[in-house]
């Protein structure tokens, strides 16, 4: 406001206000230059009014009176509401006359209507008269007096400012940052730091889902200096970790107001939506665990261990800057302080030179700087320190170089918080300075410490606490070594999950611990902890692990959880293919020694070499000279769902410490979509230094697959061969089961037992599971056990259970008169076979009749259990005679389960055959033909014996030889290196038979005139094809004097692509031998015998 005052022949200058937010419209720019013209015109009319009437005055002859002042009548605005700039004159005779001007919305239109010469705007009033009251002078007239010149000048410059300013800004060149062109979009303020404030901002997106981000606002003086706030940013371009705050984008932005050029200098990163670690204990401490805790802990150590690998000091670590994201995980961020340690030498702490001597120096050099550095704290404030003081290490605090340990010592401070609910800055004293000022001080601090603890929280725990927080450097505990702590590996499953209350909350704020959630504050919404589980939830996930050994083998219960029902889902190339049967089956179904393969892969830059591996065996098992191929299925679908999960990689780290972080990153994108898989078709006969399969793709990939396959491929192609040498022995009309799930390695090994012992010949199992996922035939009866629940005929008065269908031949057989009926038969049929009815055990007659209540279809008798012949015959048969009796029901057979199999089925068939003449008028023949199956411990050596000498056994259950393969435990697969970058590659040993085969390989199976396999051909893949009816010379791959030339009438290729390109080919989910459009095992029976006796020929090799 310009005032005049006549009295004091001065012209006073006041500056009202401002225009809100100037910068961020063009409009209130002009309107200031406009004001300011406006101005100027009311100062000119005022002059000119007061030159007028002094002129006239003097014409009139009046004195000048100079207590009387005539001005023109300018406008006044009326919005008193705005600030305002005005000028008037007074005496103390006369009212002043003022001149104001108001900014307003229609401010700028109203001047220049004003100043085009137009009417007065509606809302400009009339000034009031200067005409003083009772004053009867016209007016009166005076010079300028030289403080009224001054106004004049100075308001005309104001005018020339306002004038430049707005061609200023109408010239001036617009900020095209991300920001003002509307890539991006600020939100809200989320907070303000040491050096800026943070913001959420948003990316639109054209589909109506807007991507959500945290920007640092970082002000700068001008773009230069912003290079110096670009550390930050630069060290997230560089780092890329789980835990670690992904970087986004940074951009300069820039800010004109009225004031000058404002420069801000933007980060984008990574949004966590839960806030900081400090927000979380502040809040809701009363519902953490110490599950929860160490399990943000474990990741946070994870974080700086991969910044200590990249030898970046994060110099800063506290619970503000340790944030959450909306799944509960950890991400460290604010890099604004970090540096780099350029000291390469290894050292415990964490540097060399200069600093690893300064953090060698003992700790009595520590207490007399700890004294210097608190004087020097407390008298000045001109010391500067990097990081925040109450999370600083003692050896920061006394001012020696920081190192590795000073970011240790910072997370032992956050481990207390969490653990607590109690921040550094709360204590009564900075720990790390009262720590070595005297020898007793480290354990009064560590009392105080304690004693602020939840008492929820375990020993382990305060103890990893107590040893972080060494004064001294060179004895406190590396990341390494913290990882390594039995209480963080373990984190959730060894913790206490009972939650850790707090002093620091009301009981109120403790009524509200329900479902992991709570307020912090009356009114405010409730804020949900991450990784927190109702008590609910945690019991149902306990239960779980418990019913599922799987997911302990996975390690479920320290870091994931189920829900979904089923073990896991894993990610797929080919969505058709379906999972492994195996749970266990997964990336980091490996040795360790193909990790460290990988890695010193992946160290020479050999990761993108194309590699062949082949899958062969060198002998045959059993003695025999064929194998049969089996485990591809498995194989195929194991490489469908390769991949590393951060489960996977979170636990190499823990175990490879020393390793480049980059590299476990590096696993992360592996999958199988560039390997090529050939292989040999289940079922079909292979022979040593075949390739059963042959894996192609990138070396690393390849090689980490190693132990999974000969693992996929070894047991099954064993089970599967020596089940086809059973089928062998035992011949194409006798019955084979499996009944080895109760004596297998495990319940894999079952489960693949029951599989491909189908595969190799066998008609069905016993393991329902096996029935149920792979559709194998399910068969079996009763055991022992069955018959010795019963003791005389005394168990059947009680009634059975009523059969929902009353005209079932359940219903029929579940009445006393078939229990009668079958007791009278016993004596008719003792009578007719020369029986004594005493011999016979009543316990097992009644547990015969129970049982076919139950089965009256399939009623096959365990006769064992106490005297086959005398007993269990003669019963077995009353019962088949009284539900035939009864019901026209025929009874299956019975099962020797022990004693001479031979014998035993031969007088027992004997006895049928006599029982059959017996009744014969009754339709009883059928008795004679009854099944005969035996279980007795049988392996290849019994099956060939029986083949030898009569015996009428119709069906063998085999159990303990098959799934073991006792003859033979193991096939010794192997896994070999053949060609690397299209140069053949080959393994050479003393041992001639174990000299590799190099270069990529095909294998033809050649037929003769009667369609039978004459010999395997393996050749160079890149060799003619042999063509039927064409002469093929081939030799012996060792055997230099067998050669020969064949003239085959059907060539067939043995290695057929089953993965290529991410996709599964030519392979069914459930391969069964005797469906395949092939010869199956029992057609092959005359060559393979011809092969083991005369031929003893191996694979041969075209010449």
């Amino acid at each position: 406001m310009l005032h005049q005052d006549g009295e004091a022949g001065q012209t006073s200058v006041t500056a009202l206000g401002g225009p809100p937010q100037p910068a961020t419209s063009l409009r209130w720019h002009m309107a200031l230059g406009l004001a300011a013209l406006a101005a100027v015109q009311s100062t000119v009319a005022l002059v000119q009014a007061e030159q007028t009437a002094s002129s006239n005055s003097r014409r009139d002859g009046s004195p000048v009176d100079d207590d009387v002042l005539v001005t023109a009548q300018p406008y006044r605005c009326a919005a008193a509401s705005m600030p305002s700039v005005s000028m008037s004159s007074s005496r103390a005779s006369a009212a002043p006359r003022t001149v104001a001007f108001q900014w307003g919305p229609d401010f700028a239109d109203s001047v220049c209507n004003s100043l085009c010469g137009g009417l007065p705007p509606a809302h400009l009033e009339e000034a009031p008269s200067s005409k003083a009251e009772g004053d009867g002078t016209e007016g009166s007239t005076r010079p300028l007096h030289a403080a009224e010149i001054a106004a004049l000048a100075l308001v005309t410059g104001m005018s020339l400012m306002g004038c430049a300013y707005s061609v200023k800004l109408l010239c001036r060149k617009k900020c095209k940052c991300r920001l003002c062109t509307g890539h991006y979009q600020l939100v809200k303020r989320l907070g303000s730091g040491g050096y800026g404030e943070v913001y959420s901002v948003v990316v639109p997106s054209g589909e109506g889902r807007e991507q959500l981000f945290a920007a640092k606002k970082i002000p700068v003086s001008n773009v230069t200096e912003a290079d110096s706030f670009s550390s930050e940013a630069k060290e997230l371009v560089r780092l890329h970790h789980r835990h670690i705050v992904s970087y986004v984008d940074d951009f300069i932005h820039i800010e004109h107001t009225l004031w000058g050029v404002k420069v801000y200098f933007f980060i984008v990163m990574e949004y966590c939506s839960n806030g900081d670690v400090k927000q979380q204990v502040e809040a809701n401490f009363a519902q953490l665990t110490e599950a929860t805790v160490l399990a943000w802990f474990q990741q946070l150590c994870q974080a700086v261990q991969y910044l200590h690998s990249q030898n970046v000091i994060h110099r800063d670590i506290k619970s503000q800057n340790v944030f959450l994201t909306e799944n509960g995980d950890v991400r460290l961020g604010d890099f604004g302080l970090c540096k780099h340690d350029k000291i390469r030498k290894r050292d415990r702490g964490g540097g060399g030179g200069k600093l690893r001597k300064t953090l060698r120096k003992p700790l009595a050099f520590y207490r007399r700087a700890a004294a210097v550095a608190a004087t020097a704290t407390s008298s000045s404030s001109d010391s500067v320190q990097v990081g925040t003081d109450c999370y600083m290490s003692p050896e920061m605090l006394c001012s020696a170089e920081c190192g590795k340990p000073g970011d240790v010592w910072s997370l032992g401070c956050v481990l207390f918080e969490m653990c607590s609910g109690k921040f550094m800055w709360e204590l009564d004293s900075n720990i790390g300075i009262d720590m070595v000022m005297d020898k007793s001080s480290p354990s009064k601090v560590y009392s105080m410490l304690m004693s602020y603890m939840s008492p929820h929280v375990s020993p382990a725990t305060r103890s990893l606490i107590k040893k972080i927080l060494d004064p001294d450097p060179r004895t406190r505990p590396t990341i390494a070594d913290i990882l390594r702590k039995k209480v963080v590996k373990r984190s959730s499953r060894s913790a206490s999950s009972v939650r850790f209350g707090s002093s620091r909350h009301d009981e109120r704020g403790l009524e509200r611990l329900e479902n992991g959630t709570m307020s912090s504050a009356e009114g405010k919404p409730e804020l949900k902890i991450p990784g927190l589980k109702s008590d609910k939830e945690a019991g149902e996930e306990e239960n779980h692990r418990e019913r599922s050994s799987s997911y302990i083998a996975r390690g479920y219960a320290a870091c994931e959880s189920p829900c979904d029902g089923h073990a896991f889902s894993r990610l797929r190339c080919d969505s058709e293919m379906g999972e492994p049967h195996s749970d266990i089956i997964e990336a980091t179904f490996t040795d360790l020694y193909q990790i460290s393969m990988a890695y010193a892969y992946w160290k020479s830059g050999k990761e993108k070499e194309h590699a062949v591996f082949d899958v062969y065996f060198r002998k045959c098992p059993f003695g025999g000279e064929f194998t049969v191929c089996a485990g591809i299925d498995e194989v195929v679908r194991y490489v469908n769902t390769f991949r590393f999960t951060q489960l996977h990689i979170d636990y190499l780290q823990s175990q490879m410490p020393e390793a480049d972080p980059e590299f476990f990153q590096y696993l992360l994108t592996l999958d199988a979509s560039n390997l090529t898989i050939h292989a040999v078709r289940e079922g079909d006969f292979v022979f040593p230094r075949e390739p059963v399969l042959r894996v192609a793709g990138p070396l690393i990939v390849c090689q980490l697959m190693e132990t999974a396959i000969l693992n996929l491929v070894n047991f099954p192609c064993l089970v599967a061969t020596q089940a086809a040498r059973f089928r062998i022995a035992a011949g194409d009309d006798a019955q084979l089961l499996e009944f080895g799930a109760r004596r297998a390695q495990g319940p894999d090994g079952a489960l693949t037992a029951s599989r491909y012992a189908y595969v190799g010949g066998f008609d069905g199992t016993s393991n329902v599971k096996a029935g149920h996922v792979f559709g194998i035939p399910i068969a079996g009866t009763h055991a022992h056990a069955f018959v010795n629940s019963f003791h005389s005929l005394e168990d059947l008065d009680e009634d059975t259970r009523i059969s929902p269908d009353p005209e079932s031949l359940t219903a029929k057989v579940n009445t006393h008169e078939f229990e009668q009926a079958c007791i009278s038969a016993r004596e008719e049929l003792c009578e007719a076979i020369g029986f004594q009815v005493n011999c016979c055990n009543d316990g097992e007659l009644a547990a015969f009749i129970r049982y076919a209540q139950a089965f009256p279809t399939n009623f096959l008798a365990l006769v064992d259990t106490y005297e086959t012949i005398l007993s269990g015959v003669p019963n077995y048969l009353s019962v088949a005679l009284g539900l035939w009796r009864f019901a026209q029901i025929q009874a299956v057979g019975i099962r020797l389960d022990s004693g001479d199999l031979a014998y035993l089925s031969m007088r027992a068939r004997e006895v049928f055959s006599t029982a059959a003449d017996a009744f014969a008028n009754e339709g009883f023949q059928f008795i004679a033909g009854s099944r005969i199956v035996a279980s007795n411990d049988i392996n290849e050596a019994v099956l060939l014996s029986l083949h030898d000498q009569p015996h009428s056994i119709d069906s063998f259950g085999i159990g303990t030889n098959l799934v073991t393969c006792q003859a033979q435990p193991a096939l010794g697969m192997v896994y070999k290196l053949v060609e690397l970058n299209g140069q053949p590659r080959m393994k050479l040993s003393q041992d001639f038979e174990k000299q590799g085969v190099p270069s990529r390989k095909a294998v033809y199976r050649l037929y003769g005139q009667d369609d039978m396999a004459i010999l395997d051909i393996m050749q160079g893949e890149e060799e003619p094809v042999p063509q039927p009816n064409t002469k093929v010379f081939c030799r012996h791959l060792f055997d230099e004097q067998k050669r020969c030339y064949v003239t085959p009438r059907k060539v067939e290729p043995l290695l057929i692509c089953v993965w290529k390109d991410g996709k599964a080919v030519h392979l069914t989910s459930s391969p069964r031998t005797k469906e395949n459009d092939r010869p199956d095992i029992h057609s092959a029976k005359a060559a393979l015998q011809r092969v083991e006796e005369d031929l003893q020929k191996g694979p041969s090799q075209a010449d």
